[in-house]
């Protein structure tokens, strides 16, 4: 059998796509790992309550599964946490810049083919706010998001392995 071949700006949605939902895995296994290591019994919802099951404009409980905290803030708030001889489960800050360029900056493509450009600008300079300066510019390619999709990955299983090592019940 022969695998399907596609068009490369195929080829590139779809590992954008599949970088995008593996940031959406580590923000979701932060939250709940900082739920089961922070949450106070008065902000845990009843036993079995579905969140999904609200209605739009429903007051929900704040804790860490509702809460606005950007990805920065959960991964410092994560690593924070974590007990001092642990800093193998440690997330990299930076894993949470890559995810604001892609979600702030602007992708074009200077000419069709397999590479993209990566542009993100700071707000108004304070001194010149007619001014904003560069703050991310790369050339993305396959090669680069297949990277970035690995790494991202690679830091959501340091937050799976410290879950699983800290708040699993001890078999019975």
């Amino acid at each position: 059998m022969t695998a399907l071949k596609l068009h490369p700006l195929d080829d590139w949605v779809l590992h954008l796509g599949k970088l995008l939902s593996a940031f959406q895995s580590l923000e979701f296994v932060l939250r709940g790992f900082l739920y089961e290591r922070t949450a106070e019994p008065e902000q845990r919802p009843p036993h079995g309550e579905d969140l999904y099951a609200h209605q739009v404009g429903s007051l929900v409980l704040l804790n860490p599964m509702t809460d606005y905290r950007s990805l920065k803030q959960l991964i410092v708030a994560y690593n924070s946490s974590l007990p001092p001889d642990r800093n193998d489960w440690a997330v990299e800050p930076g894993v949470a810049d890559t995810r604001d360029a892609i979600a702030h900056g602007r992708v074009t493509a200077p000419e069709v083919g397999e590479k993209m450009r990566l542009i993100k600008f700071s707000p108004p300079i304070a001194k010149q706010p007619t001014h904003v300066r560069v703050t991310v510019n790369l050339t993305v390619d396959l090669a680069w998001l297949k990277s970035q999709i690995d790494y991202v990955q690679t830091q959501t299983l340091k937050v799976v392995d410290a879950h699983r090592t800290l708040h699993s019940s001890p078999a019975v």
